[in-house]
């Protein structure tokens, strides 16, 4: 059975044929065909002809966003030998410094009265004399260069997450709807390294770096508990104000997962930061990497590559040496 419908003008006449632009003509559901799971092909039904029609309306509602870099990039972390070689100098130079003399040969008058004087000198003293002897203390110092030396390239990561640059990522939603839950994943190389930024603490000292010697010299006889008014209180938050990225190392190298955050229409959101540092000092200006967004108010995805820049190179000496920022 035809059925007809009418807008904008007048039923026509009995017996008068309605004009063709003013004729709207309905599909019947029997012209539709749906095959079942069982493998029977038969005629839609109402319920049927609703799903299709809400699956063809998603399927126009793409998400539309975009995601660029506002502020940092990648930063190349090198260990140049001549840096390695003057840190350590003067490193060892330093614990040198408080090393006794070697003792006086036998028959020299002068030299004992002087290693005399100062026996007495110690023993009037307040202070505990170093039972170290000065082979002792020079041993300690040749084992603390070899394990220091050893130590400084464990340090980059936790370096870098304290004194190389941010990247800061923004998100932008290109449509003109709300998007819920809008999670963005980095793929990031396997040349590249992906770590947390670190508030850094004042007298920080990187923890991969190993404790050095004392300096040699005497030490007070009584020494008192320090005690402090929060020793006894633990002060970490309890949880954090924000969630941060999470890094995973993947076969290709590392994805980065950032909270997911709601975009309004046209409207942007900034990410938290992260930083990339590399060992590699390459002659490129730039590192692609892939990333990939999804929304709890859209199906599929959003991929695109994402060219990050390449900072100039840093001494990972010269980062470790840098003076702290100073407090407010």
């Amino acid at each position: 059975m035809r059925k007809e419908a009418f807008f904008g003008k007048a039923k026509p006449p009995l017996g008068d044929q309605p004009p063709r632009e003013t004729r709207e003509r309905s599909i019947p559901e029997a012209a539709v065909f749906i095959r079942r799971k069982s493998g029977k092909t038969e005629p839609a039904k109402a319920s049927d002809i609703d799903r299709l029609s809400e699956r063809l309306k998603r399927g126009h509602d793409l998400l539309d966003i975009d995601l660029h870099g506002t502020e940092g990039g990648i930063t190349p972390i090198t260990i140049p030998d001549t840096d390695l070689d003057e840190w350590l100098e003067a490193e060892e130079g330093r614990l040198l410094a408080s090393a006794p003399s070697p003792p006086a040969p036998a028959g020299n008058a002068l030299e004992a009265a002087a290693s005399l004087r100062s026996l007495m000198a110690q023993a009037a003293s307040l202070d505990e004399p170093d039972p170290r002897t000065r082979q002792q203390y020079l041993s300690e110092v040749r084992t603390y260069m070899g394990r220091l030396r050893a130590a400084i390239p464990l340090t980059m990561a936790e370096v870098a997450g304290m004194r190389a640059a941010r990247l800061q990522l923004t998100v932008e939603n290109r449509t003109r709807s709300n998007l819920a839950d809008v999670q963005v994943e980095l793929e990031i190389p396997d040349h590249v390294a992906a770590v947390l930024p670190d508030e850094e603490q004042r007298g920080w000292r990187p923890e991969a770096l190993p404790k050095p010697p004392r300096p040699y010299g005497p030490t007070p006889r009584h020494q008192f508990p320090q005690f402090s008014a929060l020793s006894h209180f633990d002060i970490t938050p309890a949880g954090s104000m924000y969630e941060e990225p999470e890094i995973t190392e993947t076969p290709q190298g590392v994805l980065v997962r950032f909270p997911a955050v709601d975009l309004r229409p046209e409207r942007g959101a900034d990410l938290e930061p992260i930083v990339l540092f590399t060992k590699e000092n390459s002659a490129t200006h730039e590192v692609t990497l892939r990333w990939h967004a999804t929304s709890t108010s859209t199906n599929g995805s959003h991929s695109e590559d994402l060219a990050v820049p390449l900072l100039p190179a840093q001494s990972l000496l010269e980062l470790i040496r840098r003076p702290p920022p100073r407090d407010v």
